[in-house]
């Protein structure tokens, strides 16, 4: 059917000088070829990714385990960790000033970095989250 639309294709063979009509004739045939190749085992894929249920890999296990253990700490304990995270944090405000002393970052970029890192913390202790990673891992994990 698709022959029959484009007409007499070119010759692979032929001497003749391989006009744009041709070419475009050649191209859209290719084309089409592909994407006919590609199309069904797409949708094979789609559908074997629909029938199987995820299974949680190694990363998720370990956030779960994680998250659990979090909800289980007594407020003392995360106290302490919210405490280390404030030390962490006053450690780079006093790295920023450094830089900012040494000319490396100007003043106003600074003192915005460091507003961001206060609000980040305060973030992270109000919502009750984890302070790991320089930011904070959600604790509410539904």
């Amino acid at each position: 059917m698709i022959i029959s639309l484009l007409g007499k294709l070119p010759s692979i063979t032929s001497k003749e000088r391989m006009t744009p009509m041709r070419k475009s004739k050649l191209m859209l045939i290719l084309a089409l070829t592909a994407f006919i190749s590609i199309v069904p085992s797409l949708s094979l894929a789609a559908q074997a990714d629909a029938t199987s249920t995820p299974t949680p890999t190694a990363i998720e296990m370990e956030m779960q385990r994680l998250h659990d253990t979090w909800q289980n700490l007594p407020k003392r304990q995360k106290d302490q960790l919210y405490k280390a995270r404030e030390a962490v944090d006053k450690a780079d405000c006093n790295f920023i000033d450094k830089a900012v002393d040494c000319g490396l970052l100007d003043k106003q970029i600074g003192e915005r970095m460091k507003e961001h890192i206060k609000a980040r913390t305060a973030r992270i202790k109000e919502d009750g989250d984890i302070p790991m990673f320089r930011r904070g891992v959600k604790s509410k994990q539904q």
